[in-house]
Formats: structure tokens, sequence, C-alpha cells
């Protein structure tokens, strides 16, 4: 409740991208309204915005195909989401147009290829985001029908506009569009409930981005993918932000409970001869002597959870099982409130077991068992029958 009403890290990379994108949508506007594409300061700006996208995506692809050889199976689907990505910028009309403004003459022909491969990179490029909306966040999987509906579109598409048919070409543009719009709203609905949903929220943006780039590129808005493809990578940079961001996070985390560990108190057992405890130097005196073996049984088991029919097994071997039942609860409670008073943490109580930390605990018996130190055939924790079971590891490090 303390952080109702404050706004986020990822909130602020989510306005600032959604900031970046209208005002680069106004510009785009602008653009087609007082006709800028004749200007020579306005071609200037989007070549640099331009160059500035080829090489910002060829950097994230170059990074994603490298980190490929650590994590192929997190990174394959947004590899090759980035790898479409770059390819439909350099077939866009601002690509064109670089290669136009360094003296390259394009035919007719070739811009109709362009423009069909453009469609093609930007087509699969949202149906890899949609596999990455499943992937990571399950449900139901649509990207089966994906794949014919938009393959069938992007034929269309591509048949018009090699025939010159430009009109009905943008028709079934508009249809691609809406098509990616709605299924974008359908992953978005499902998502919006994860918890960690930050990047599935970011590339759902980046597909709205992308739907209009598809649109202005048909109608050569000079400037329109160079500034959709930079809110584009700019998502890209917040996404990584992010992840930067709480693995540092994570590390300081780590980190603090590494000291608070290192504060947490000692425990020191002795098995041999008996089974004794000391926390913080301070013998402990355990509420009952079931307790006390029950506390010896975790020990021994070394950080192996401790069921209930084990525990009972050992416990009372010779007992009626409802009875037993009723005493083990009893146990629990007891050692559960015993060391919550005295402040020892290593236990976990979980539904029918509990699993003792090791870490921060030392003990004569592992010292044997782990070849520290030898085994001088001291009789181990005698006041326990079944401890003979235990007592047979030691004989490998025998004096």
């Amino acid at each position: 409740m303390a952080n109702k009403g404050k706004i986020s890290f990822h909130h602020t990379y989510i306005l600032v991208l959604l900031g970046i994108f209208v005002s680069l949508l106004t510009l785009t506007i602008l653009s087609i309204v007082f006709k800028l594409k004749e200007n020579i300061v306005y071609q200037e700006l989007i070549l640099g915005f331009t160059c500035l996208g080829f090489v910002v995506l060829l950097l994230v692809l170059i990074a994603e195909g490298v980190s490929l050889g650590f994590d192929k199976t997190a990174l394959k689907i947004t590899f090759f989401a980035t790898l479409f990505l770059y390819l439909s910028f350099v077939f866009s009309n601002d690509g064109l147009f670089f290669w136009h403004f360094i003296g390259v003459h394009v035919d007719d022909i070739v811009y109709r290829i362009f423009l069909a491969l453009f469609n093609l990179c930007s087509t699969l490029f949202v149906a890899f985001i949609f596999q990455f909306f499943e992937n990571s966040y399950g449900g139901k999987r649509f990207h089966f029908y994906h794949y014919p509906i938009l393959g069938a579109l992007f034929t269309l598409y591509s048949a018009f506009c090699f025939h010159g048919l430009n009109n009905a070409a943008f028709f079934v543009l508009i249809a691609e569009i809406v098509y990616s719009t709605i299924f974008n709203s359908l992953y978005y609905l499902r998502i919006r409930k994860e918890s960690n949903k930050f990047a599935a929220i970011i590339s759902n943006m980046i597909v709205m981005f992308m739907c209009f780039a598809m649109g202005f590129n048909h109608y050569l808005v000079l400037g329109s993918c160079s500034f959709m493809y930079f809110a584009i990578f700019m998502g890209y940079v917040f996404i990584y932000a992010s992840f930067l961001v709480e693995k540092t996070n994570e590390a300081y985390r780590y980190e603090e409970k590494e000291r608070l560990r290192q504060l947490e108190g000692k425990m020191k057992v002795t098995c041999f001869h008996c089974f004794d405890c000391f926390y913080n130097d301070v013998h402990l005196d355990f509420p009952s002597k079931k307790s006390k073996e029950y506390f010896a049984l975790l020990i021994v088991l070394k950080g192996r959870a401790l069921t209930i029919d084990k525990a009972i097994t050992y416990l009372y071997p010779d007992k009626d099982i409802e009875k037993a039942k009723a005493s083990y609860r009893k146990i629990i409670s007891e050692i559960r409130n015993y060391f919550k008073t005295i402040g020892y943490k290593a236990l976990t109580f979980k539904r029918g077991e509990t699993h003792l930390n090791i870490t921060n605990l030392e003990c004569d018996y592992y010292q044997v068992i782990d070849g520290e130190k030898k085994y001088n055939q001291e009789p181990l924790m005698p006041e326990y029958d079944w401890s003979l079971e235990f007592e047979s590891q030691c004989g490998d490090n025998l004096s």
C-alpha cells in the first residue's frame, strides 16, 4: 500500500515512449500538410534519422545474435523479430531514399519489389512479436492462424503492387493493419493482469508503431518510417534498460541477503557422543526431547526435506498413526515457536515437510562425511536408535 500513487520506472518508460511516438506522428503529419519532402533541410533530417536507425538496429541485431550462443530458447524469437524489423527498414521508402540520396537510381520495378519486401518483413516482424506474447505469457495459441492469414494478405498485397493496382493494394494493407491491431489488442487484454508485463506492453506499442509505418510507407510519406522506427528502437532501448535495472536491483538484493546472512547468528552442532546445539555460543535447551530429536533428524539429512511420513517413521515407529500425527504437529509448533524466539531463521516449514538451510551451520558430522576430518569411530547420537543408519556414512573416513 505504501507504493500506491507512485509512478514506477516502467510507467515512466511507457509515458516517455508514448510522448516520443505522439511527437514523431505529429512531425509526420506536418510533413504531409506542408509537403516537406522537397525541403533539403528536412531531407537531411530524415537521412540522419535513417542512418541512426540502421546503426542502432544493426547493433541490437548483433547483440541478440551473440546472445543466442548463451540462451537460444529465450532469444530465438526476439532475434528473428529484430532481423525482420531491420530488413523492413532497409526495404522501406526511407531506405530507398538513402540510396537515392547517395546517387543510386531505383527504377519502378525495383521499387515495387522493395514495397512487397517491406510488407513481407513488416508482417513477419508482427508475427514474431505475437509469438513472443504467446511463448512468454501462455494461454490459447493463436499463431497457427496468424501465418496463413498474414501470408494470404501479403500475397494479395504483392500481386496488386506488381500490377500497379495501388488502391487495391492499400485496401489489403488496411486489412493487414486492422487484423494486426485487433490481435494486438487481444494480446494486451491477456497480459495486462500479469505481474511482469512491461516488456509485453512495450512490444504491444511497437506493433502499433509498425502499423503506422506500414500505412505511411505505402503512400511515400518521406520520414514516416524513420520516425516510426526511431520510436520502435527507443522501445527496444527501454526494454533493455529495464532489464539492466532489474538485474542491478537483483544484484543489490542478493548482496543485502548475503549481508543479512552473515549477520545472522551461527549454529554449532555436535553429533558424536551426544547431540548438542549452540546458537551464538549459547547452549540450546529445546522445549521437549522429541523436538530436539526432530532437529537432530534435520541435521543428519543435511538439507534434504524431512517429510511427515519420514519423521513419524523415525520418531514414533510403534505408535498409532493418528496419535503419531498429532504428536508430530505438536513438535512442529514447539520447534517453530522456539526458533522464532531465539531468532534462528534457517528452518522452512512447508505443507507436510521441513527444510533446514545448512549454509551457516557448523557440524562435526558434516566435517566427517565431507572428508574434512577423520572418523574416530565415536558413536553418532547414541541417544537415538535410528542414528546407526546415518553413522554408517562415516565409515569411509576412518582414522
